[in-house]
């Protein structure tokens, strides 16, 4: 489900903002905090397209995309 989702919003993203390519990988399995989880390459004809849309990118990710965390304590988790 959440690969479509990515999917979508790199088609929305290529659109809204003339980008030449969109690729969006996000970690999954145990991870530390502070590693690093998310990794958008955007390719663009100018550097403020490609910014805006990383970061468009970025946000419709934090709000769409259904990722769950599992938070694993020393006698248990949630």
């Amino acid at each position: 489900m959440a690969e479509r989702e990515l999917a979508v919003i790199r088609d929305e993203a290529m659109k809204e903002f003339s980008l030449h390519s969109v690729d969006s990988i996000h970690r999954t399995g145990p991870l530390r905090v502070g590693h690093n989880i998310v990794l958008i390459v955007v390719s663009a004809g100018h550097r403020n397209e490609a910014f805006l849309g990383c970061e468009y990118v970025i946000d419709r990710l934090k709000h769409i995309v259904p990722i769950w965390k599992k938070e694993c304590l020393k006698d248990s988790s949630r």
